[in-house]
């Protein structure tokens, strides 16, 4: 885990984010553990939402930032969709005969 990628996520500090994932992929640095440390300071966040430290624009904002990192990751070969641009799932049934 990268507690200076924790710490900026969760104080929602975009350019100091994508400055420390910059320089974590010059370094190679494996991309799970890039976004495991962006997971855990959006779970800071989340946590600071829901005891009222952080508003709904702040949440907002750690997503946009987790977007913004997840693009830039992505041109590493490893494709990520926007979130609003997700496949939509269908189910679907069968009925025993």
């Amino acid at each position: 885990m990268n507690k200076k990628l924790v710490e900026a996520m969760a104080e929602l500090d975009e350019d100091l984010v994508m400055e420390e994932v910059k320089a974590l992929k010059t370094l190679n640095a494996p991309v799970l553990d890039i976004i495991a440390s962006l997971q855990e300071g959006m779970g800071i966040v989340g946590k600071r939402f829901e005891e009222k430290e952080y508003s709904l624009s702040q949440l907002m904002t750690s997503a946009e930032i987790f977007y913004e990192v997840s693009h830039l990751l992505g041109e590493t070969g490893m494709p990520i969709p926007h979130p609003n641009m997700a496949p939509s799932m269908t189910t679907s049934t069968t009925s025993a005969k």
